[in-house]
């Protein structure tokens, strides 16, 4: 028969990073006797149990379910949910930290069977997850293995765990006991050097490894360096390993695991494994994402910063913020929500130039590692629009081939404003009505067909100025027949020229950057002759889809 000691009479705890997740708070039992260690608790958490077992259920959702023969004489056991990690003791844990805690009571008892303890669990854990239980050491100020666990249940809001004694254990995420394959091997009497090894293993595994992150005292923290000082010892001999491999940080954690497997005859194989955590200040990431990333003049824009260190979203961190662009942003100082993130709201204030907000975090206070962590979002200031330019032309020739032409010109574009830069396009269409100038002449033919045309411009101060212009020449030509015995013709082609250059040169609306604005005006162009074109025209915008 073997039976396996672990360290007892744990009472303290501190804690704090990502290798702990909960905390079970259980003052220890040995003879299970209402006289031993300190007094049973009061509230609605206490309950007489006997030989016959019984639930106790506490405050916070904490449980404690006894079965018979697990006590051989009646016990006030009390059990109450710490959800308040605060409120667990303080001790030299160092990053190791604690979310979630269960108190049991009294303390020197002992169960001839196992108890189950239920508690909530932290909402970082999901279903099925299995956490590796510490207990705390308040003499040596260490941490130690035990061979129980916690199981998160199927619906993630209940953590159980079977125990043979109550303890003031912590629980590490991994896939099940720490010690579970040292232990084994030192009951299966391997050699040392084995021992160590595989010990060595699954503490890399279950709890830090160099270069691993974890939050402490709010601050991001990195693994930089493990000592390890172990000796396991059978009666095949001893090894022993005193070393550090990476290097020491500017603050370390001491965690202990003395297991012992006793065989039938009283000789006992040992290990007994020392492990200081060396970690230092380390720099978190910023992230900023703006919602929407594009808006209108006047319009507002919820930028978020999020904090992580590594993979891990920080709570209570101060991020400031600043504005660089046409608008303010409030507040311009936020903390960290549980998700790692700040938030500011941007407001345009009709200028169409875009803005960027950045966010600072200073990190590392104190330490070498001191500087600030910046990122930033740039939020676009303007969208989709519509419009529609009617220009009419008239040419009054009188006598000759050509009377009087006219064109109502219309042309519908979409465009869109960035940076203070207009781009876009459209299609124009001609309406061409022309009369002859003489009774014996007619028009032969007319060739007017829709275009595209190209839209450009500025936008400043909230005000638009548009400039479109056809793609490559304007194709509009006609002519006149004057006598049915003379095939000869009079050709038009210069009008499509015309016309092109008072849309580029001359006609160029500008008005206020706001749905339903207009502009018009009017002019000629005569192009070195001495009957001009002259023009009417008018302009109007709106938002696209409304």
């Amino acid at each position: 028969m073997t039976a396996h000691r672990f360290p007892s009479r744990p009472r303290h705890l501190r804690a704090a990073a990502p290798w702990i997740l909960l905390a079970l708070a259980l003052p220890l039992l040995g003879t299970c006797s209402d006289d031993d260690g300190t007094a049973p608790g009061s509230g609605d958490g206490d309950a007489l149990v006997g030989p016959g077992g019984g639930t106790v259920t506490g405050t916070g959702g904490a449980a404690v379910t006894i079965p018979a023969g697990a006590l051989d004489r009646e016990v006030v056991i009390s059990v109450a949910a710490l959800e308040d990690p605060d409120q667990l003791p303080a001790g030299a844990a160092g990053p190791l930290v604690p979310v979630a805690g269960v108190l049991c009571g009294p303390d020197g008892c002992e169960f001839a069977l196992p108890v189950t303890v239920t508690f909530p669990a932290p909402a970082a854990l999901g279903p099925g997850e299995v956490i590796p239980l510490h207990v705390w050491q308040p003499d040596s100020g260490l941490w130690a293995g035990t061979p129980f666990v916690a199981t998160v249940g199927a619906d993630g809001t209940a953590l159980t765990a079977t125990v043979t004694h109550f303890s003031f254990f912590g629980g590490l995420p991994g896939s099940g006991p720490l010690l579970a394959q040292a232990d084994a091997l030192l009951c299966d009497d391997a050699a040392p050097a084995a021992v160590i090894a595989a010990f060595e293993a699954q503490f890399r595994e279950q709890i830090a490894d160099v270069g691993e992150h974890g939050i402490w005292d709010q601050e991001c923290r990195q693994v930089v360096g493990l000592g390890w000082d172990l000796h396991a010892e059978s009666a095949g001999g001893a090894a022993d390993d005193v070393r550090l491999e990476g290097r020491q940080g500017d603050g370390a954690t001491m965690v202990s695991y003395p297991v012992e497997c006793l065989a039938g005859d009283g000789v006992g194989n040992t290990l007994d494994a020392m492990v200081t955590i060396h970690h230092e200040c380390a720099l978190p990431t910023l992230a900023v994402a703006a919602d929407p990333a594009r808006i209108e003049p006047g319009e507002s824009s919820t930028v978020t910063a999020t904090l992580h260190c590594d993979q891990l979203v920080m709570d209570g961190q101060v991020v400031m913020f600043e504005c660089f662009g046409s608008g303010p942003i409030a507040p311009d100082e936020a903390a960290t929500s549980p998700a790692g993130q700040a938030q500011t709201m941007y407001t345009n204030d009709g200028d169409p130039e875009p803005a960027t907000v950045r966010a600072y975090h200073d990190a590392c206070a104190g330490t070498d590692q001191a500087a600030t962590v910046t990122a930033e979002a740039t939020i676009a200031v303007g969208g989709d629009w519509q419009g529609t330019l009617s220009v009419d032309f008239t040419q009054q020739v009188g006598g000759g081939p050509l009377g009087t032409f006219a064109d109502h010109v219309t042309v519908t574009f979409d465009f869109t404003v960035e940076a203070g830069t207009v781009a876009g396009d459209g299609t124009l269409t001609h309406a061409v009505q022309i009369t002859p100038g003489d009774q014996d002449c007619w028009l032969g033919g007319v060739s007017a067909p829709p275009f595209g045309v190209v839209v450009a411009g500025t936008a400043s101060g909230g005000q638009v100025t548009l400039q479109i212009a056809p793609e490559g020449a304007m194709p509009l030509s006609f002519e006149i027949l004057c006598d049915p015995d003379d095939p000869s013709s009079y050709p038009y082609p210069g009008h499509g020229l015309l016309e092109g250059m008072a849309l580029t040169q001359d006609i160029q609306p500008a008005m206020a950057l706001e749905d339903g604005a207009s502009d018009s005006g009017s002019g000629s162009q005569d192009f070195g002759g001495d009957i001009p074109l002259t023009y009417t025209w008018s302009c109007s915008i709106g938002r696209a889809g409304r």
